[in-house]
């Protein structure tokens, strides 16, 4: 799989103290069944207002402990969640303050494709005629429709034009930092150009098992 231009993205998340958590109710099911505790959870960042030891040694009414302690997101409760859940992401900025792993969102939505190779790195050319490539949604497998392309140890190109801004110009100018592109899963192997210049490459030498994926990501330093 080869790509004339790509996303990015890449950031690390780090869980603090434990902090209360309060479990609904679950619904009855069948003894002969296991019961899951990996979802719907309420989470209330913080220590309980109410235990003013601090130490959780003592249940009293009113504090999160007490059974019947009634779940209040205006009281900064929030509800719905899965675990595991790593609540510091709620400190990382939204992705487009990020300033100190800067992406740039384009992974997903609208692409051109087109199936098969060419002779160099001629369909990676910022330039290039792209009249007879198709349109299509990623993220999709290309073995789905619209696309249905099902050949064996097939190869196919896609393409994507976007803006920067001046703060992602910016990084993406400073080796320091750099803009870090980031494909998602990718089946098998990839080459990656931005503007014509090739960005990075996933290859495996060995072949890879049908249905496995890879994470590639790579970061430029010039645009």
């Amino acid at each position: 799989m080869r790509f004339g231009i790509l996303s990015l993205g890449l950031h690390v998340v780090v869980a603090t103290r434990a902090l209360p958590l309060k479990r609904r109710p679950i619904p009855e099911v069948s003894a002969s069944r296991d019961v899951l505790f990996d979802d719907a959870w309420d989470f209330f960042r913080g220590p309980d207002p109410k235990d003013t030891e601090l130490n959780g040694t003592k249940c009293r009414a009113g504090m999160f402990c007490d059974p019947s302690y009634v779940v209040n997101e205006a009281a900064g409760w929030l509800t719905g969640l899965d675990v595991p859940h790593d609540w510091s992401i709620f400190d990382l900025p939204e992705r487009a303050n990020d300033r100190s792993t800067p992406v740039l969102e384009i992974r997903n939505g609208t692409w051109l494709f087109r199936r098969g190779d060419c002779a160099g790195d001629e369909w990676a050319k910022a330039g290039l005629d792209e009249s007879d490539w198709e349109s299509t949604k990623v993220p999709a497998d290309w073995r789905d429709p619209p696309l249905s392309y099902t050949d064996t140890n097939a190869t196919g190109w896609y393409r994507r034009s976007f803006d920067v801004d001046s703060d992602q110009l910016a990084f993406a100018n400073n080796p320091a930092i750099g803009l870090k592109l980031s494909l998602g899963s990718v089946a098998a192997d990839d080459i990656t150009f931005l503007n014509g210049v090739e960005v990075g490459n996933n290859w495996n030498a060995d072949g890879i098992a049908a249905g496995d994926v890879s994470m590639p990501g790579y970061t430029t330093t010039k645009l």
